[in-house]
């Protein structure tokens, strides 16, 4: 098994896989990243039919419900509704402004930027 991570970061990375895959049919590949908005661009066309593609979502309500318990969550869903689930904002609540700031500024815009092709935000 051969993981990459921040895939998109390789120049041509869908042809290289492609080649890789074709050649090492025994060898599983897992690659990932950060933008998912430049991965999928930068797969989809050489890897047809070679590939799956799986979504990481943040924590669900119930799966929170299930780790703690309902009444719980329900005291929570005021901070949750402002920040949301992402994992390390549900882990350390005290610091939620800092962490959803950050996630928005690195991945959440960048997206957005790279989508509507602004260089300059």
């Amino acid at each position: 098994m051969v993981v990459i991570d921040e895939a998109q970061k390789i120049d041509n990375i869908g042809s290289i896989l492609k080649q890789f895959l074709d050649y090492h049919k025994e060898i599983q590949v897992i690659a990932g990243g950060s933008s998912a908005f430049e991965l999928r661009n930068t797969l989809n066309e050489p890897l047809t039919g070679r590939k799956f593609e799986y979504h990481l979502f943040p924590i669900s309500f119930a799966e929170m419900v299930a780790h703690s318990n309902l009444l719980q969550e329900i005291r929570q869903l005021p901070q949750r509704l402002v920040y949301g689930y992402y994992p390390d904002i549900v882990t350390q609540a005290n610091d939620a402004e800092r962490l959803l700031r950050f996630l928005s500024e690195s991945y959440l815009y960048k997206d957005i930027f790279l989508f509507k092709g602004i260089k300059k935000p």
